[in-house]
């Protein structure tokens, strides 16, 4: 059985010591069958029945209480400020009209690098400049697993040192 901590919950929990980490960018952070490096040099196979996706935060407890810190790796990324808080909420509001994965920290938006996401954002006002960073971005209202709660997955079959899952 795995356990996976969500954001919310390894934030109250903190990281155990000793933790693997495996930091991954967004897209590769999509899993059901796939192996994944962790920081010690050693792998883990999820082979689950259901993909999850992972933020940067979540932990995964594995069989034998061994736990994997999920960090989001750097990125190629286009970081983009608006003329006031109004303007900001509009360059959101354009992102989210074209279902294009975006981060909302305070005071700017963070994107995946695209040139004609760069060039509408700049025709309404932003400034943009081209980062290397880990990117986070918020996942749909119906994205699957998008509320922040531990849920376990039963497979009696898994081995925490290679394989994860069924």
């Amino acid at each position: 059985m795995i356990t996976i901590r969500h954001q919310s919950d390894a934030n109250e929990v903190g990281v155990v010591d000793g933790a693997s980490i495996a930091a991954r960018p967004r897209d590769e952070r999509h899993l059901r069958i796939k192996a994944i490096a962790l920081s010690d040099g050693s792998k883990i196979f999820f082979d689950l029945p259901e993909a999850i996706v992972l933020s940067a935060g979540d932990e995964v407890v594995l069989d034998k209480g061994r736990v994997v810190l999920i960090k989001a790796s750097e990125e190629q990324l286009i970081c983009v400020a608006a003329k006031n808080t109004l303007n900001l909420i509009e360059l959101a509001w354009h992102n989210g009209k074209r279902y294009f994965p975006t981060e909302i920290p305070m005071d700017h938006i963070l994107v995946q690098r695209d040139h004609v996401i760069k060039t509408m954002l700049e025709g309404l006002g932003a400034i943009v400049v081209e980062v290397l960073s880990p990117f986070n971005p918020l996942r749909g209202a119906y994205s699957p697993h998008n509320a922040n709660h531990t849920h376990g997955h039963d497979h009696s079959s898994a081995h925490e040192h290679e394989r994860v899952g069924r």
